[in-house]
């Protein structure tokens, strides 16, 4: 029963429908099973009886396996909330042979059904996969990006240390439970929720009612620790200095976490960057970079910065070039300071496989103008 509760399935509903009269709640499974699914009867061995007896084979199947056909039932309903046929095949395709996946492949029920027998975890990373599949993600990049070798991790290490983050905040102490922890080979996936308030009037963790609550919230950790996705629509300062915490505990190293504003492909973003070192955009003033691997002794870090606003350092860069022959490669950009007309705010670029990741300090700039900022990026990077 609590297999299926935490599954979102109305179980306790339907115990209680059996109470009243088993047979036509039998009766119940067999209509639903038998519109829905075009294999069960082959699976239950009714294929080759005649149709009016069917019911009453049924009947007998029922009585003596009444666990197993309840079960069936509650399949059926969880495939039809999940209603992904692509995705249950993905899942199906883990555990089943080919033969059942041949057999099988158009018949959700069928395919959930003997998830359920032969794997019934299965369901539950099910669950959780499509729902974290529609949640909207907000992307962040830790700065700077820890060393990492190998990290240990599991649901209980996460539920303490989460626990541990609540008490040591002086206001609002909540209690958090990890619902769902899951491993693969390049991340972390976390699935917890937290208390409500004592004035709220849900501010039980004990039971998994994730779907119809908004408090749950979900980390996404790369293992390399180059990327973090956060999901909660509420308290997203507080969850980014969660995890902030996590790393910390976890390499022994203090980050910042930098919300992702924008990806675009590295030959592009190198192309708008040479335009601005360039002074080739009307809107655009640099006012500052940060260089890695500067073309001097030892590959240094370098600052450059301008004393003259109004100038910004585009001719200084042009000197390097023309005159020292100084050549700086437009990947070893690490951040740039802009004034856009009239307003100022810094980029920091973020550098992976083909991608380049961009993230933004515009602190006391309007949300209007950010808009703005946003748009025009967008647009000199389509031309």
């Amino acid at each position: 029963m609590e297999y299926w509760k935490k599954l979102e399935i109305p179980v306790e509903d339907f115990l209680d429908e059996m109470g009243v009269d088993e047979k036509a709640f039998a009766r119940k499974i067999f209509n639903r099973l038998r519109k829905r699914s075009t294999k069960w009867l082959e699976f239950l061995g009714l294929d080759k009886t005649k149709k009016r007896e069917r019911f009453r084979k049924f009947l007998e199947i029922y009585q003596k396996n009444k666990e197993s056909v309840f079960s069936m039932y509650c399949c059926s309903w969880f495939a039809s909330k999940i209603g992904h046929i692509g995705l249950i095949r993905e899942y199906a395709a883990k555990f089943l042979e080919s033969d059942e996946m041949e057999n099988y492949r158009d018949d959700a029920d069928m395919l959930i059904i003997l998830l359920h027998f032969k794997h019934k975890d299965a369901l539950t990373d099910l669950i959780y996969d499509f729902f974290i599949r529609k949640c909207k993600f907000n992307r962040y990049i830790p700065d700077p990006r820890p060393q990492v070798e190998r990290i240990e991790l599991d649901k209980e290490t996460v539920e303490n240390l989460l626990n541990t983050y609540e008490r040591r905040r002086k206001k609002r102490r909540q209690e958090s439970k990890v619902w769902w922890f899951k491993e693969t080979e390049n991340e972390w996936i976390i699935v917890f929720r937290r208390s409500r308030l004592k004035s709220a009037p849900i501010k039980l963790v004990d039971r998994n009612e994730f779907v119809r609550l908004a408090d749950l919230k979900v980390f996404k950790i790369r293992k390399d620790l180059s990327v973090v996705e956060i999901y909660t629509k509420k308290e997203e300062k507080t969850m980014v200095k969660f995890v902030e915490n996590l790393i910390k505990d976890l390499t022994h190293t203090d980050i910042k976490l930098l919300k992702e504003e924008r990806k675009f492909p590295e030959e592009k973003m190198n192309a708008l960057i040479s335009r601005w070192m360039r002074g080739q955009d009307a809107d655009v003033k640099l006012l500052e970079a940060g260089f890695m691997n500067f073309p001097l002794a030892d590959s240094p870090k370098v600052i450059i910065k301008t004393q003259d606003e109004e100038l910004g350092i585009e001719n200084a860069l042009t000197d390097l070039r023309e005159t020292y022959g100084l050549v700086l490669d437009e990947s070893d950009y690490e951040y740039v300071r802009v004034r856009f007309r009239g307003r100022k705010f810094t980029m920091k670029f973020f550098r992976e496989g083909k991608d380049v990741s961009i993230t933004f300090d515009y602190r006391g700039l309007s949300l209007e103008d950010r808009e703005e900022i946003l748009k025009h990026l967008d647009r000199v990077l389509a031309e």
